[in-house]
């Protein structure tokens, strides 16, 4: 394992865990959202760098699982004031 390749798996597990506070309502779309933007682009470039295809093809598919949760964020129904 190189050296992007461990890095790749901090992010990953990392980004999981935004991807989860999304999916799951707890996490607040735009800060959230920035933070995995930052995340997939740092990602795709290690993804790039490494030598290690088991790492690339982790890093590929949380790129993708971020790509189609920003571009479809779940809906969180609205809390009313009682």
């Amino acid at each position: 394992m190189d050296r992007e390749a461990a890095r790749i798996t901090d992010l990953v597990i990392e980004a999981g865990a935004l991807v989860d506070w999304l999916e799951t309502g707890r996490g607040d779309l735009e800060i959230v959202g920035a933070a995995l933007l930052y995340l997939r682009d740092e990602l795709c470039r290690l993804a790039d760098d490494t030598q290690d295809p088991e790492a690339c093809q982790a890093a590929c598919g949380m790129v993708d699982a971020i790509d189609e949760l920003l571009a479809h964020p779940p809906v969180v129904p609205q809390r009313h004031a009682a």
